[in-house]
């Protein structure tokens, strides 16, 4: 049933409306009226509605007041914020700030930490050499010598009847430990701790033997000199050399 006041479609056996409760048998519709509107506030009211000075919730060291000289007030020497005397920590920035009141100076803002500017993009820089003036590091041409010349090859020769071309590995540095991994990963008789060093001095390459099981040999294929405590494989036995 239509409501006569609004105009509400209501559901049958209402005997008011959903919308204005107005009676929908019968009487007189009941035209809306708007809310009245308040009575007039009093002077109390409206004082307690007014915007509220911080004098007089702070005093004389409100931050109204900071511009006084006789309020104490200071300001944050990180933000500038208004900071009334014992404060141990800025109420804005929460940095430490001096127990003793200081008397306000002009803010000078300071660039914050963790967000300075970033470095220039260049080169990079090597730090100077005495008695000149810094230099930068270049492009190296890849085609010429290499700086780093304390590099060797070890090429691991193929067994008889083995049908595989093993490619050379190359090692730099002035010493360098072999072992099963860097040599050849799938042969077990190198150990895979140490099984030998190489170390490169005085423009010459040396290798001594670092295995328990002593299984590192030298094929003297040219005349080589011998020292005392020098172990020689003849066949399977092993000899020990003495002058």
């Amino acid at each position: 049933m239509r409501c006569k006041n609004c105009g509400w479609e209501n559901p049958e056996g209402r005997q008011n409306c959903e919308k204005c409760n107005t009676p929908l048998q019968g009487g007189n519709p009941v035209s809306y009226q708007a809310p009245q509107s308040p009575a007039a506030s009093s002077p109390q009211q409206e004082v307690l509605r007014g915007t509220v000075h911080e004098s007089d919730v702070f005093g004389s060291a409100g931050p109204a007041a900071s511009g006084s000289a006789s309020s104490g007030m200071s300001q944050c020497p990180h933000c500038g914020y208004p900071v009334r005397p014992g404060m141990d920590a800025c109420p804005n920035c929460n940095e430490p700030i001096a127990q003793s009141p200081a008397s306000p100076q002009a803010f000078k803002p300071q660039p914050p930490q963790g967000n300075r500017p970033a470095p220039q993009a260049g080169f990079a820089q090597n730090p100077p050499k005495a008695g000149g003036n810094p230099h930068y590091m270049g492009t190296v041409n890849p085609w010429s010598k290499p700086q780093n010349s304390t590099f060797c090859t070890l090429r691991p020769i193929s067994w008889e009847n083995e049908n595989i071309q093993h490619e050379a590995k190359t090692y730099s540095g002035e010493s360098v430990e072999l072992n099963r991994a860097n040599t050849d990963p799938n042969n077990q008789s190198i150990t895979s701790k140490v099984q030998a060093e190489l170390t490169f001095e005085n423009g010459e390459w040396y290798i001594e033997d670092k295995s328990t099981l002593k299984t590192t040999y030298l094929h003297v294929a040219r005349k080589t000199k011998l020292e005392d405590g020098d172990i020689i494989i003849l066949g399977n036995r092993q000899f020990e050399f003495k002058a």
